[in-house]
């Protein structure tokens, strides 16, 4: 569990399962640690002060989609998408949903009764920040 959790490389985390990676740069601002992904799109709060280029990792699983006009999950970080395909896989409904240009994975639990997201829907995506990993290039 404990490789999975907190693989020490990117080889790991994805030879360990399904991973979201975004690439981009750790940098300063306001006296805090933000990562800022290469294309913009994506800030995210980072412990530390390891400056430089970067990547952060994190599962399907950890990500909640919803669409873009519900309600906020309480701490937790907003990423904006459109949902561009949908698989299903038993117990698991696997989006992928675009944020900038990057292609983001969320495996939704699939509840009898409940309503899949169409393809070209216009999603808000939360993330935890506890469930990001932090790895060097």
């Amino acid at each position: 569990m404990y490789l999975y959790d907190q693989p020490g490389n990117l080889f790991v985390a994805n030879f360990l399962g399904v991973t979201n990676v975004i690439e981009g740069k750790i940098e300063e601002e306001n006296g805090k640690a933000v990562f800022l992904s290469s294309d913009g799109a994506v800030t995210v709060p980072i412990t530390g002060k390891d400056k430089g280029s970067s990547n952060i990792v994190f599962r399907p699983q950890n990500l909640t989609i919803q669409a873009r006009n519900a309600k906020a999950v309480l701490g937790s970080m907003r990423l904006e998408g459109t949902v561009e395909h949908i698989e299903f896989l038993g117990g698991v409904v696997r989006y992928r949903v675009t944020v900038g240009k990057y292609f983001l994975l969320v495996d939704a639990p699939h509840q009898l009764g409940e309503k899949v997201m169409p393809l070209e829907t216009e999603v808000s995506l939360y993330l935890n920040t506890d469930q990001i990993i932090k790895l060097s290039n």
